[in-house]
C-alpha cells in the first residue's frame, strides 16, 4: 500500500467516525474515479440519474457507517460499487412504482435477455440474480458488481484483485452464464 492509499484509507474511517473536513479531504481525493465509476453504470440507461448525484449519494451511503472501517483503497472502491447498485436498484424499484419500462437498463451481459427489448434487462431482476450468485459465489458477484455497476475494466479489477486478467475475464464468463440462465428463467 502506498503513502497516499494509506492517507486516503485514514482519511475516509475518519470521515466515517464525524470528521467533516477528512469527508472533504477524501471526496476530492476520490471524485474522478468515483465519477467515472458512475458514468459507466449509468451509460445507457434511462434512469433520471446522474453520474454527480449517484457519486454524491454513494458517498453519503458510506460515510455514516462509522463501524466498519475501510482496510484499504480496494475496500473503499468496492463498498462504492455496492452502493452505487443498491442506489441504482432503488431508483429502479421507485420508478417502476411510477411507470410501466421503468425498471429497465442497458446491459452487456447478454444480446436478448429480455423479452421484447433487445438491449435491456430488467435491473430489479439482475439484482435479485445477483443476490443469488453471491450467495453462491461472492468472488464472481464481485466481479460482476465491479464491472457493471462500477465500470471497472477487467484489467482494473485483476489489479484490484492481485490476478490476472485472464483470470477476472474468466470469472466474469461464469458469473454472466450463471446470470443470463437466471435471468431468462424469472
Amino acid at each position: 500500500m502506498t503513502h497516499d492509499d494509506t492517507d486516503l484509507t485514514e482519511q475516509l474511517n475518519a470521515a466515517r467516525a464525524g470528521d467533516r473536513r477528512a469527508a472533504d479531504d477524501a471526496l476530492s481525493q476520490v471524485y474522478q474515479e468515483l465519477k467515472q465509476m458512475a458514468r459507466g453504470v449509468l451509460r445507457g440507461n434511462p434512469l433520471t440519474l446522474n453520474p454527480t448525484s449517484l457519486v454524491h449519494d454513494a458517498f453519503l451511503k458510506l460515510m455514516p457507517e462509522s463501524d466498519r472501517v475501510f482496510a484499504n483503497r480496494e475496500h473503499f472502491f468496492k463498498s462504492a460499487a455496492r452502493a452505487m447498485r443498491q442506489i441504482v436498484v432503488d431508483h429502479a424499484r421507485s420508478k417502476s412504482a411510477d411507470k410501466r419500462g421503468g425498471h429497465w437498463v442497458r446491459t452487456e451481459l447478454t444480446d436478448g435477455l429480455a423479452s421484447g427489448d433487445e438491449d435491456r434487462v430488467d435491473v430489479l431482476a439482475l439484482d435479485a440474480a445477483l443476490s443469488r450468485l453471491q450467495a453462491r459465489d461472492a468472488e464472481l458477484a464481485e466481479v460482476i458488481e465491479a464491472y457493471f455497476f462500477a465500470g471497472f475494466t477487467f484489467d482494473e479489477i485483476a489489479q484490484m484483485r492481485n490476478s490476472s486478467e485472464r483470470s477476472v475475464r474468466r470469472q466474469w464468463d461464469v458469473a454472466r452464464l450463471f446470470l443470463v440462465k437466471e435471468l431468462q428463467a424469472s
